[in-house]
């Protein structure tokens, strides 16, 4: 509502010659995200990979081998795929699997969203490629940097996150 807002004659604060400038290609990349997780649920392709990924764990897995699990799958799909993409694959098979092994969704759902926002290479996220879009910064100085934001995540937040998990869960 507030973006329909903003857009507006009268009411909005966006220009409407910008409205003709804009690049609107975005709205079909969600859109096809959107729709590869459909169809994947669909074609019952995540109840499949759920019961796949259960036969990698040990019988009765702790909440911290779960979540370095889930950690591991999506940060080592993130460097084949960009970080929407890679959300619209797994989430569904980790809802799956969640529900089949009787864990909380929520700190499953919080590392996942972790591993998936924590990047290496510009190509990992679409933020990342506007922003080399945009000419202010090389990329090797981004990867540089998004680098050491994922690597202080893991290795300081991550943690953190484990630990307030097995508390509360």
């Amino acid at each position: 509502m507030v973006a329909l807002l903003a857009f507006a004659p009268k009411i909005g604060v966006i220009d409407h010659d910008a409205i003709g400038e804009t690049d609107f290609s975005i709205l079909f990349f969600l859109g096809a995200i959107f729709a590869i997780a459909e169809g994947l649920q669909r074609t019952d392709f995540t109840d499949l990979a759920a019961e796949s990924l259960l036969s990698y764990l040990p019988a009765d897995p702790s909440l911290p081998v779960v979540l370095l699990f889930v950690l591991g799958i999506s940060a080592g799909l993130a460097f084949l795929m960009e970080g929407l993409a890679v959300a619209s694959v797994i989430t569904p098979v980790f809802v799956s699997f969640a529900q089949s092994t009787g864990l909380p969704l929520v700190p499953i759902a919080m590392i996942e969203s972790v591993a998936l926002n924590a990047y290496f290479f510009p190509y990992q996220s679409a933020v990342l490629v506007g922003i080399l879009g945009l000419g202010v910064v090389d990329s090797v100085e981004l990867s540089r940097m998004a680098s050491v934001c994922t690597v202080a995540t893991y290795v300081v937040l991550l943690p953190i996150q484990i630990g307030l998990f097995v508390l509360l869960f």
